[in-house]
């Protein structure tokens, strides 16, 4: 009768606290909502994470990258059924649950970027923009590589008037040079199309780019060809800052260093962890995370061990990159606290096998990650309600 009782009480609570069809309310601490993971582990530097999406209805293979409008609608682009996928939030409490293939019938759709009232769409050979006139086409024919288009961000560069459409191409081969015909490039578009701009060049698989602080930043992964005979002369994946004419060493330069005439990556990251999304993080709500970049590890199995597969925040101040999933969720416990992220990925306690894609931040300060087979979470502030 006490179990009854109490749960009464909390129903009544969450009734009292969520009215209906409220399109604000308070939230409920973290473990109270229904949304709330107990896994992956997170490190506690993130007070929240929870389920936004994983709908199998969709038959989603996985989302490649998310983009949000400014009125907190959720995009995700899906390559293989050829849709974009729109999450809208029906039940008004901040996460984006309700799904609806939103455009069907696309290219490979790999990259979005949101920007003013367009959404920018770019896979296969093209790309596109999404206004309330419809769906066009604005660059009908990228160079280089199109069958694994790279990463996609808008934004300015210092000295540019206004802002632009910055893509990542991703190199033909392990080997080749790179330029417009080849790929291993950054290229600008104005926000109407036209011809491209080659921005950087000496790159393999830029997947991903992102604007911070006034800065373009992109990732890049070392080429599968460099672990083929010697495994001593592994290279290394990388996080550049993006440099007008700059060249960045491939395929001249091993991966992670530079040499005469390139630009050296500003972080290096062990082979095989094949970093896949960047976000920038200046929310004050997560302070654990305030001037970091966020990424997304998507990893490699080499045998017995599973490299990447993590949730990351690095801090280019001090180069410190800490893991923020898996990370054992009772700090100083010994049964955990030693052991490493792709142990705790074997264990079962992590994001393994399911790869983490894309990862990007709203301007409530809330982060959202795509991992495969369509799963999609959230880190989330805690509330601020003590009960």
């Amino acid at each position: 009768m006490r179990k009854l009782v109490g749960v009464v009480a909390l129903l009544l609570l969450t009734g009292l606290m969520f009215p209906a069809g409220a399109q604000e309310r308070p939230e409920l601490p973290c473990f109270w909502r229904p949304t709330s993971l107990t896994e992956p582990w997170l490190s506690a530097d993130v007070p929240c994470m929870e389920q936004v999406a994983w709908p199998p209805e969709l038959d989603a293979g996985a989302f490649t990258s998310l983009a949000m409008s400014p009125d907190h609608v959720l995009y995700a682009a899906s390559p293989l059924t050829g849709e974009v996928v729109r999450f809208t939030d029906e039940d008004g409490d901040g996460l984006p649950e309700s799904p609806d293939a939103w455009l069907s019938g696309l290219v490979r759709p790999m990259a979005l970027a949101w920007w003013d009232d367009a959404l920018y769409i770019y896979g296969g050979d093209t790309i596109s923009r999404h206004t309330d006139d419809g769906l066009s086409v604005i660059v009908p024919d990228v160079p280089g590589d199109a069958v694994h288009a790279g990463g996609m961000a808008i934004g300015r560069l210092a000295g540019e008037p206004e802002a632009r459409l910055y893509i990542g191409v991703n190199a033909a081969c392990p080997s080749c040079e790179t330029g417009l015909d080849t790929g291993g490039v950054i290229l600008s578009y104005a926000l109407e199309g036209g011809e491209p701009v080659l921005v950087a060049n000496g790159l393999y698989r830029p997947t991903e780019l992102a604007f911070w602080r006034g800065e373009l930043y992109a990732v890049d992964t070392a080429p599968a060809a460099q672990n083929a005979a010697d495994p001593s002369a592994l290279g290394a994946d990388e996080l550049n800052q993006i440099q007008p004419g700059g060249f960045y060493g491939f395929p001249e330069c091993a991966a992670g260093s530079s040499c005469e005439g390139s630009i050296g990556p500003v972080y290096t990251l062990p082979y095989g962890t094949r970093p896949t999304g960047l976000a920038g993080y200046d929310g004050a709500d997560m302070p654990a995370l305030t001037g970091n970049l966020l990424l997304t590890l998507g990893g490699i199995d080499m045998g017995l061990d599973v490299a990447g597969y993590q949730l990351a925040a690095l801090d280019l101040e001090t180069g410190l990159l800490r893991t923020l999933s898996p990370s054992p969720n009772l700090p100083g416990d010994p049964r955990y606290e030693a052991l490493p992220t792709n142990e705790l990925n074997w264990r079962g306690v992590g994001l393994y096998p399911l790869r983490p894609l894309d990862i990007i931040v709203d301007d409530r300060g809330w982060a959202f990650i795509a991992l495969g087979s369509g799963r999609i979470l959230a880190f989330r502030p805690q509330s601020e309600v003590v009960y």
